[in-house]
């Protein structure tokens, strides 16, 4: 399995064991045409899978994607050349709808969507399904919805 990040947040990456600031190369380098997927890939010895990190030099590859051809499809580009090593890639994409997610779900066959269990968090989440389906309708046909991972619940809370 191979975990890869467009979220310059950086925050599972860290709880992988990741250490940002002794990256070599991420998957900003990637997207602006400056490595290889072979030299980017770390594997997590502390969790037993393959990550293909970020960091906050990812917040300028959103600007620049701005500027190329096919912006939409850059990370599809960049994981096809790891999709044969892989049975599974997950990719951890950023809470806001931005370039970036844009990328990711161009990019995925699926999306398993995780959703704090209160009020506001499900308003948000209709704008995201209205998303999908404009994603799939011009971008990703093959794109498919696999579930809601309800997370932060509480049973004290009635939604």
């Amino acid at each position: 399995m191979c975990e890869r990040y467009t979220d310059a947040r950086t925050i599972v990456g860290k709880h992988r064991g990741v250490e940002k600031n002794k990256l070599n190369s991420s998957i900003y380098d990637l997207f602006v045409g400056e490595g290889a997927v072979e030299a980017t890939i770390l594997f997590s010895e502390k969790n037993g899978f393959w990550i293909l990190p970020a960091n906050k030099d990812l917040l300028a590859a959103e600007i620049q994607l701005l500027e190329q051809h096919e912006r939409e499809f850059q990370l599809k580009k960049i994981l096809e050349k790891a999709t044969d090593n892989f049975d599974y890639i997950l990719i951890d994409a950023p809470p806001s709808m931005n370039i970036l997610t844009l990328n990711a779900l161009a990019a995925a066959g699926a999306v398993i969507i995780p959703v704090q269990c209160e009020y506001y968090a499900l308003e948000g989440l209709t704008g995201l399904l209205e998303t999908i389906n404009q994603v799939k309708q011009k971008i990703n046909p093959s794109l498919e919805i696999k579930g809601v991972l309800r997370t932060m619940f509480d049973v004290r809370n009635n939604i």
